[in-house]
């Protein structure tokens, strides 16, 4: 049941995006006529005040002035036929345009925003290839976005309009992780099924989700649900084929070899038909794409078994497109392009298109944290290393012992504790809030972590109920909340409320805090869907499954103490990277000196790499033409895995500062 304040947001909000949808502009008076149009009707009987006007237009104001550039293209072979376009006055969009619907209406998308994305998936769709020809075609592209800046709302938009395009066979490969398989497939069921695959395949009625809302009446075929990964039994439950069918099927595989034989034996065995290859079409969506689809072994002829996997899949059919995303791509810009092996075909090397996303104007990246003057630099606290190699070496092994956690970390959980509060303070009440510790990549330092931290959690939450009623001075007697008043004193001074107001709403705000550890052993699991209605409140403690895909809602804190020397799992453990409307000011990230450093040469060299790809847009050059380069680091770290890299080349280049203000410390 909406309240009258949030009918009159609505209301005002569809007044005002009318207006952009016609005039492709909003002015500050637009809004001011929404809003004196509305707030004097008799449904809200004069409760409208001036706060709430005043906040209702800045929501909308800052909604409306997000903004999306389209991207950088590396430009196509120019005997390649632009299709999509001229098509689509044929086709009906439905996929598309119900999508468009639940991210303006369900996920709050700024117009702004979700009309550029139009444009730019019409761009990559037409990349894809026409399904409709009567040809043959092998397509190979790399869609490169920034970490946490929305890749999944790309690829979906992505897969519906090539759905609606007429593609009949759609793969979207995730991670490695089953937990990660299941979060994406999740997704995909609210933005391009519409429905709940479980639900679905146990052939259940009423099971309606996202975009489903907008349009029940299409969806396509989905053979795997987020309770399994694809099973050839219960495709031959299902008893169909490719050619039967008229809707598209959609396949969400993580990458894990028996799971990619399965689907390619149950394609071969029911879909070839006694034919060279099937005659349908396959769009093939490489989520992470640097990550285990990479061929790293020094013989092309004897690739990797997922690699294989990936280009028997490609092969099968006579109309496949395959495209990868990833946020760091090193690796990919380093396959080799010659590759054509007799049997297994071209590689993964994005031979046809590059295609670089701009993140929106509200994203947090690398470049706003870790410059000197990035807007965010003060997100940044640096760990006591003396602190932690006492309790925790950073070179430790699977069976060492942690007995305690350090002073930096029991503050950075105070820190999360009291951010909390000011979230609710501020009225936020029922957003997720999670705090991420990564400090190892064994579970069973990861397991220990985490009991100490959810005894110190304990403590603290004990000695709030107990003493956070008293008065300040005798309250603030008691450690664990003399500990959150530093939190406080130390970043929050200024966040409009005083410590007595945060002190008198601690329990009501931590109370509901937990901890859990992220890893394969773990059974329990980080499902927010389960508290929708009410917020999560977590501390995530976890290594692999925090550091790659995985989403941590409404992250605030992060520690991170790990000594991995990659640009690209360096950039992939960035879980803080993203969007953090109205709690910007509340985030801190806790890491060593060195890591920083680390974190800006590799946000400049992702820069200059975004540049090396706009310099040759408009070319007339595909990618297998020349070779992008990626600025390495003569000291420390490395670009990607050195097998990852077996194709690279190392070159000295001579680098002209004229016309540029450097310190010379930087040179």
């Amino acid at each position: 049941m909406f309240s009258n304040i949030e009918l009159f947001y609505g209301l005002v909000e569809t007044f005002v995006k009318d207006k952009y949808d016609k005039n492709g502009v909003i002015e500050e008076r637009d809004i001011d006529d929404a809003i004196n149009q509305f707030k004097s009707m008799p449904m809200f009987n004069g409760e409208i005040t001036e706060e709430h006007i005043k906040q209702v237009k800045n929501e909308i104001t800052s909604k409306m002035s997000i903004r999306l550039d389209l991207g950088t293209l590396l430009k196509v072979d120019y005997k390649y036929e632009k299709w999509f376009l001229s098509k689509k006055s044929e086709l009906d969009m439905k996929y598309w345009e119900r999508y468009k619907k639940y991210l303006l209406k369900d996920k709050k998308f700024s117009p702004v925003v979700v009309n550029t994305m139009d444009d730019m998936l019409d761009t990559l769709t037409d990349l894809l290839g026409d399904p409709s020809i009567d040809g043959e075609f092998q397509r190979r592209g790399l869609i490169v976005g920034d970490v946490q800046s929305g890749k999944t709302s790309n690829y979906t938009g992505l897969i519906c309009k090539a759905a609606d395009a007429g593609y009949k066979a759609i793969v979207l490969l995730t991670g490695t992780i089953e937990k990660l398989r299941k979060q994406t497939q999740m997704r995909i069921d609210e933005g391009f099924v519409g429905m709940d695959s479980a639900a679905m395949i146990k052939q259940n009625e009423d099971n309606v989700v996202g975009a489903g809302a907008y349009d029940s009446s299409i969806h396509p075929m989905v053979l795997t649900s987020t309770m399994n990964d694809f099973k050839i039994q219960t495709a031959r439950s299902l008893g169909f084929d490719l050619k039967s069918i008229n809707q598209p099927v959609i396949f969400v595989v993580k990458k894990n070899v028996a799971s990619l034989k399965n689907l390619n034996k149950w394609l071969k065995t029911f879909n070839k038909a006694g034919e060279e290859s099937i005659n349908q079409s396959l769009l093939l969506v490489d989520d992470e794409s640097d990550n285990a689809s990479v061929n790293t072994n020094p013989e092309d002829r004897n690739p990797t078994s997922i690699n294989k996997q990936i280009r028997d899949l490609l092969n099968l059919f006579n109309k496949s497109s395959y495209v990868g995303f990833t946020a760091t791509p090193f690796a990919n810009i380093f396959i080799d392009p010659d590759t054509n092996d007799s049997m297994l075909k071209e590689d993964l090397f994005p031979k046809d298109y590059i295609y670089s996303l701009n993140a929106p104007t509200n994203y947090i990246g690398a470049r706003d944290i870790f410059r000197e003057d990035g807007k965010y630099f003060g997100m940044l606290e640096i760990i006591d290393e003396e602190s932690i190699q006492e309790c925790l070496p950073i070179n430790h092994k699977n069976y060492d012992t942690i007995e305690y956690i350090p002073s930096d970390l029991k503050k950075a959980i105070c820190t999360f504790l009291v951010a909390n509060v000011i979230r609710d303070l501020r009225g936020d009440n029922k957003a997720h809030r999670s705090m991420l510790i990564n400090v190892s990549r064994f579970t069973n330092i990861q397991e220990q972590v985490n009991i100490l931290v959810n005894s110190y959690l304990k403590d603290v939450q004990s000695a709030v109920k107990v003493f956070g009623g008293l008065e300040k001075d005798k309250a603030l007697k008691n450690e664990y909340i003399y500990d959150l008043y530093n939190a406080y004193n130390s970043y929050y001074k200024e966040c409009g409320f005083d410590w007595e107001n945060i002190q008198c709403n601690l329990h009501k705000s931590i109370a509901p805090v937990t901890t859990v550890v992220v890893n394969q052993r773990s059974n329990k699991s980080l499902d927010y869907e389960e508290y929708e209605t009410t917020g999560l409140r977590v501390i995530a403690i976890g290594g692999l499954s925090l550091s790659r895909g995985l989403t941590l809602e409404g992250l605030m804190v992060s520690y991170l103490y790990r000594n991995s020397k990659m640009y690209d799992t360096l950039m992939q453990m960035g879980r803080w990277f993203g969007y953090r409307k109205n709690y910007e000011d509340l985030c801190k990230i806790w890491m060593t000196e060195e890591s920083i450093t680390w974190y800006e040469h590799i946000s400049e060299a992702t820069d200059e790499l975004r540049n090396e790809i706009k310099k040759y847009e408009n070319s007339g050059y595909t990618p297998k033409d020349f070779g992008l380069r990626v600025r390495s680091d003569i000291n420390t770290l490395l670009v990607t895995a050195r097998n990852k890299m077996r194709t690279a080349s190392f070159q000295e280049i001579s680098v002209s500062l004229s016309g540029e203000v450097i310190e010379t410390p930087s040179i």
